[in-house]
C-alpha cells in the first residue's frame, strides 16, 4: 500500500494557525527545518489517531513499514525523508511511540490504570518532545517527560468527540490527569530543553492550562496571544542557548 498519493511534499507545511505552526515559525534556521519535519511527523500521527477502525489498520501497517524503510535509509514519505535529512541517527524509539499512541487513539483503548495512562502520556507527549529536542541536540529526559505530560495531558483533557484521545474521558480523565499535569508544571520550573520549538510549545501549553481545567470546549490561546508568547519564549530559549555556548 502506498501512502504517498495524497501526501505530497506539501505535507511539510503544518496546519495553519496550529500550536505547532506558531512554535516552528518562531524557531530560527537551521533548527527550524528540522523542527518542521518533527512537527509534521507529529501531525501525521495525530491524523492517524482520527482514523476510523475500518481504515486505520492498513494505514498503521503502512507506517510501521515506513519506519523500517527509514531504518534502512529508503523512506518514501516526504516527512520521513525530511527527518532523515536532518536527524542522524533517526530517533526510532520516539517515532515508534508516537505511532503507538495513534493506535491507542484510533482504537479508543480504555486505559483503566495509572501504569497504562502514564505509558500513553509518555508515548503521546514524551516521545513528541524527545523528537523535537533531537532537532536541537537535546536529550534531557526530565524535561521531555514533564513537557510531554503537560502537552498530552492538556490535549486529552480538552479533547472533544472526534478528536484523537483514548478512554477514559470527561470527569474520570480529569481525576487522573490533573495531578499529573500539575506535577509536570512544577518540574518545568526547574528544567529546560534545548529546542526553541519545544520552549514555545511548552509556554503555549502552560498558558492553556487554566482553560483546560474546565474541560472541553477549552480553546488554546488566541492568535495575538500565541504571537506574543511565541516571540517571548523563543527569545528566552535563544538566550539560554547562547549561555550554554558561552560556558
Amino acid at each position: 500500500m502506498s501512502d504517498t498519493a495524497d501526501d505530497t511534499p506539501a505535507s511539510l507545511t503544518l496546519t495553519p494557525g496550529s500550536l505547532f505552526d506558531y512554535a516552528v515559525t518562531f524557531t530560527p534556521k537551521p533548527e527550524r527545518d528540522a523542527a518542521l519535519a518533527a512537527c509534521a511527523f507529529a501531525e501525521q500521527m495525530r491524523e492517524l489517531g482520527r482514523l476510523s477502525p475500518e481504515v486505520a489498520p492498513a494505514k498503521f501497517t503502512w507506517w510501521h513499514e515506513e519506519l523500517e524503510r527509514g531504518r534502512t535509509g529508503t523512506p518514501v514519505h516526504p516527512v520521513m525523508q525530511a527527518l532523515a535529512r536532518h536527524l542522524e541517527p533517526l530517533p526510532y524509539d520516539a517515532l515508534n511511540q508516537l505511532l503507538h499512541a495513534a493506535v491507542i487513539e484510533a482504537n479508543q483503548v480504555h486505559l483503566q490504570d495509572a501504569e497504562s495512562i502514564d505509558r500513553y502520556l509518555a508515548f503521546r507527549g514524551g516521545a513528541l518532545y524527545a523528537l523535537i529536542e533531537a532537532t536541537a541536540g537535546g536529550s534531557d529526559e526530565a524535561f521531555c517527560e514533564a513537557a510531554g505530560v503537560l502537552h498530552a495531558g492538556i490535549e486529552w483533557l480538552v479533547a472533544a468527540p472526534g478528536q484523537p484521545a483514548p478512554h477514559p474521558q470527561g470527569a474520570q480523565a480529569g481525576v487522573i490527569l490533573r495531578p499529573r499535569v500539575a506535577e509536570a508544571l512544577t518540574t518545568l520550573r526547574s528544567v529546560t530543553g534545548r529546542s526553541v520549538t519545544a520552549a514555545v510549545l511548552v509556554e503555549l501549553m502552560r498558558r492553556w492550562w487554566p482553560a483546560a481545567l474546565t474541560g472541553p470546549p477549552a480553546p488554546p490561546p488566541g492568535p495575538l496571544a500565541r504571537t506574543w508568547i511565541g516571540w517571548r519564549s523563543a527569545r528566552r530559549a535563544l538566550s539560554r542557548q547562547a549561555n550554554r555556548r558561552a560556558t
